[in-house]
């Protein structure tokens, strides 16, 4: 007996979210990322997969991250050769005045007195199921306006290219079920084409998905989806992500209202495999995924839920600040003046940086490339390459502690966080002994550093967890956005 469309979209949505197996993964269950190449049609011949990592727990995740990730990017191409991204309009500096008498940093924490949590403000919050959660994020309004604008694309496929010619509306109920079909082919991870999911096969089929949604009316809607007007001429189509501008920035909104981060967040990098053509399309040489579309993004720190998602959409234009600190600063810029404390790595890592943070009430702490503009002399001579494992150099200027800390090799860190002097003793194994466990120092800055930096690292490999790779652009933007809300859940 064929399901009702509200029934299905409860029934499909309620069972995916309540399934334990979706929560409680292992990570042998784990589909890793495979190195097909997919279709990210921003252009028609463009193509992306997502990027996929182990599931892990934040402590694990910190000695993952650790400080060899100083050495983690290479984009020699956006830099001069001081490190910073050149900038005409930038505002000039003066050096900072660097001493060894090592003094505490003053306590100028500004004052944090936010609730931490979910905001009991926002209506049916009280309803702690997932399905309930997930709704909270991908409300029935962005439901609404997808409906609208996936049947008026199908109705101008029927006028004007003479396609979809069997197309019936789809409704928001429908919408929902497709939706728990999309989050469902992560759980229930099939390689080859999204048809599997429907197979008969005694062995391989999933009889779920054809009790809910024939996998004809499943393609059709998939290939129709749309969020915005294409015919539209007030839509800023200079913009490169102008055809998801509107669901991303809605979701991403919905992220920061309905939750309240602790004090401390990151900002980081995600990178998207892509082998097609494609104008904004990066390479970072030291990263897993080399080629890809990155994603500036924020996070809180011990959960990886993600706060804020800004698309690289090519160079930007000069300001007062270089190009990667003013990334930085648009990426926060919904937390900026609430008292946080900032974990970002060498890439952004700058004095400037830390100073204008400061200003709008925000410390900060990164890793830090050697070349940069106003560091320590000691820093960026041969001082440091002296140093034994386990020895550091600490410097102090106008309330920021720089650091020089060798471990298998040297790792520069900037930070104006009180609290960061002192070193604590670790073990270390020690190859040249053999394995041995020796005692080593270790400057509680680093700890510090290893400890917040992970957020959005546990956030994507969280959500890889349960993408599945397949060509499409709406599939991307869809199962990225669906995976993400889940996630923060």
């Amino acid at each position: 007996m064929k399901l009702s469309t509200d029934l299905m979209a409860k029934r499909t949505v309620d069972v995916v979210l309540a399934d334990p197996c979706f929560w409680e993964s292992d990570d042998s269950d784990i589909e890793r990322a495979s190195d097909d190449e997919s279709a990210f049609e921003l252009n028609s011949d463009d193509s992306v997969s997502e990027s996929a990592s182990s599931d892990c727990d934040l402590d694990g995740l910190a000695r993952d991250v650790d400080v060899a990730i100083d050495l983690e990017h290479d984009d020699s191409d956006e830099y001069d050769d001081d490190g910073e991204a050149p900038n005409e309009n930038a505002v000039p500096v003066k050096n900072c005045e660097w001493t060894k008498k090592l003094t505490e940093l003053p306590d100028v924490s500004f004052v944090f007195e936010h609730l931490v949590g979910v905001n009991k403000d926002i209506e049916g919050v009280e309803h702690f199921e997932a399905v309930n959660l997930f709704q909270l994020l991908f409300t029935d309004y962005i439901l609404r306006d997808i409906v609208v604008e996936t049947n008026r694309y199908a109705k101008q496929c029927q006028e004007g290219r003479h396609i979809q010619k069997d197309w019936t509306n789809i409704s928001v109920p429908e919408l929902k079920t497709w939706l728990g079909l999309v989050i469902a082919t992560g759980i229930v991870q099939k390689k080859g084409r999204i048809a599997s999911y429907w197979s008969k096969h005694w062995l391989t089929q999933t009889p779920g998905f054809n009790q809910t949604m024939t996998s004809k009316r499943f393609l059709q809607i998939l290939s129709c989806i749309h969020f915005v007007d294409n015919s539209s001429t007030t839509v800023n189509k200079s913009d490169k992500f102008w055809k998801i501008r509107t669901l991303l920035d809605y979701v991403v909104k919905r992220f920061q209202l309905v939750y309240n981060p602790e004090r401390e967040i990151a900002v980081d990098e995600t990178m998207l495999k892509f082998k097609g053509r494609l104008g904004i399309k990066q390479y970072i040489k030291n990263k897993p995924i080399k080629w890809g579309i990155k994603l500036f993004t924020l996070a809180e720190s011990s959960s990886g839920y993600v706060l804020n998602i800004i698309p690289y959409a090519g160079k930007r234009e000069d300001t007062q600040l270089s190009k990667t600190a003013q990334i930085v600063v648009d990426v926060c810029q919904p937390f900026l003046n609430k008292g946080h404390y900032l974990f970002m790595d060498n890439y952004y890592t700058s004095i400037e940086l830390i100073e204008y943070l400061s200003q709008v009430k925000t410390l900060s702490c990164g890793t830090v490339n050697s070349n940069r503009k106003r560091l320590p002399s000691d820093m960026k001579n041969s001082a440091t390459k002296k140093l034994k494992k386990g020895e550091s150099l600490k410097r102090i200027s106008n309330n920021v502690l720089a650091v020089s800390w060798k471990d298998t090799r040297v790792v520069n860190l900037l930070t104006n966080i009180p609290g960061n002097l002192d070193d604590v003793d670790i073990q270390r194994r020690d190859k040249k002994q053999g394995g041995k466990e020796v005692t080593i120092s270790k400057p509680r800055a680093i700890i510090t550093y290893n400890s917040y930096m992970g957020g959005v690292d546990l956030s994507d490999q969280r959500v890889a967890t349960y993408r599945r790779h397949m060509k499409s652009l709406t599939w991307y933007i869809v199962k990225t956005l669906c995976c993400s809300s889940l996630y923060c859940t």
